[in-house]
């Protein structure tokens, strides 16, 4: 039913953004007390990169029809960008 109205879709789409944010910052707010700031910073990085890609795969986005030589050029690329220290 809801799917049909691009409106309603967007709004509860929205709305599970929003209720997102609060439950990332309730169990932000409940790790502090226990932990680092630094050390809930990476665990919570863990776990939404764990579910971004668990959501890209279901969704069929990571799959990328690159031709050999373009593989070759990203590869160093991403071993440049990995071996020079960043600079701000």
């Amino acid at each position: 039913m809801f799917a049909d109205n691009p409106n309603m879709r967007g709004a509860m789409l929205m709305m599970a953004s929003m209720a997102g944010f609060v439950f990332n910052d309730s169990i932000m707010k409940f790790m502090s007390a226990d932990i680092s700031l630094y050390q809930s910073i990476f665990i919570r990085g863990l776990i939404v990169t764990a579910l971004i890609a668990a959501l890209a795969w279901r969704y069929g986005v990571l799959r990328q029809s690159l031709q050999r030589r373009d593989r070759i050029w990203m590869g160093w690329r991403a071993l440049g960008k990995a071996a020079r220290p960043s600079v701000i």
